[in-house]
């Protein structure tokens, strides 16, 4: 009976491992497209990897329809352009075609637009005319009326809502539940068989 139980436990945890190892895989091969302002000057950032080097793999990037560049990699590709003119705005366009998914259906081959405002910021203008003013005094001036304000309570302070990071760990803590059950139930069992 043991030994069934340990074998039902080796099979559980291959199967979690297996299942982890086809999540990891996947989201690896997720491109990472930026672009950014830095002070003045645009940039862009193309990180590609995991793909199969068996074959070349094609990659074009333009800005507002100018090539920044044309070019075959194997597994994986890495460029940073950091001198760009932020005094435009930009339409960065990514074209990745993989040699072993030609229509995209796996999406590693995709085209990707990534826009960006223009980094440099104009001030507004703003216009001032002076407008003459003539002031005739026949009586003296009343004097103001004086008004008390009571304080203001001071305003609670309130903590700064969590930030969503859009992770999800519900399903992890499922799983380790489960786990856990599982060993917890496999010791008892153990035990009472001794006993």
């Amino acid at each position: 009976m043991a030994r069934r139980i340990t074998g039902t436990m080796t099979v559980v945890g291959l199967v979690s491992m297996t299942l982890l190892g086809f999540v990891t895989k996947a989201s690896a091969h997720e491109p990472e497209l930026s672009a950014t302002c830095v002070e003045d000057i645009a940039t862009l950032s193309v990180g590609l990897d995991e793909y199969n080097g068996k074959k070349p793999n094609r990659i074009v990037v333009t800005d507002n329809g100018e090539t920044l560049v044309k070019a075959d990699f194997t597994t994986s590709y890495r460029k940073k352009w950091d001198s760009l003119d932020g005094k435009v705005a930009h339409r960065f366009v990514i074209d990745v075609t993989a040699w072993d998914d030609p229509d995209g259906k796996d999406g590693w081959t995709f085209r990707k637009e990534v826009d960006l405002a223009r980094c440099v910021k104009t001030p507004p203008t703003t216009t001032t005319t002076a407008v003459p003013t003539t002031t005739t005094s026949t009586t003296a001036p009343k004097p103001a009326p004086t008004t008390t304000v009571a304080p203001v309570p001071p305003k609670e302070e309130t903590a700064p809502p969590l930030a969503n990071t859009g992770a999800a760990p519900t399903w992890l803590l499922v799983g380790g539940l489960a786990l856990v059950g599982a060993g917890a139930g496999t010791l008892l069992l153990l035990r009472r068989r001794r006993a």
